[in-house]
C-alpha cells in the first residue's frame, strides 16, 4: 500500500515540474527568417508581423535533420519554429 502511494506520489510530482518547466517558454509561430545580424534573429509570421528574438548561449538550434547545429547555421530564407522566454531564443527548428 505505501508502494502504490509513494510511486503515485512520485508521478505527480514529476508531472508537475513538467508542467512548471514549459510554461516557462512559449512556441512561436512557424515563421521564415529576415534578418540574422550578431546576436539576433528575426522571423516573419505567415501573417506578416515580425519578432526579433536575441540569440544566447542557452539558444539551441536544430538542423532539417534534427541534429544540433550552431547559431551560425541560421540564414535568411529558412523557415523555423522558435520557442522562446520573453525575446531570448530558447530552441529554434530549422524546417527547410
Amino acid at each position: 500500500m505505501k508502494r502504490n502511494f509513494v510511486v503515485a506520489l512520485s508521478l505527480v510530482v514529476l508531472l508537475v515540474a513538467a508542467a512548471c518547466s514549459t510554461t516557462n517558454s512559449t512556441a512561436a509561430a512557424t515563421g521564415t527568417v529576415t534578418s540574422v545580424e550578431g546576436n539576433t534573429v528575426t522571423v516573419a509570421a505567415a501573417d506578416g508581423q515580425t519578432i526579433t528574438y536575441t540569440l544566447t548561449p542557452a539558444t539551441h538550434v536544430y538542423n532539417t535533420s534534427g541534429s544540433k547545429t550552431s547559431h551560425s547555421f541560421l540564414t535568411n530564407g529558412q523557415r523555423v519554429m522558435v520557442w522562446s522566454k520573453g525575446e531570448n531564443a530558447v530552441r529554434i527548428n530549422v524546417a527547410s
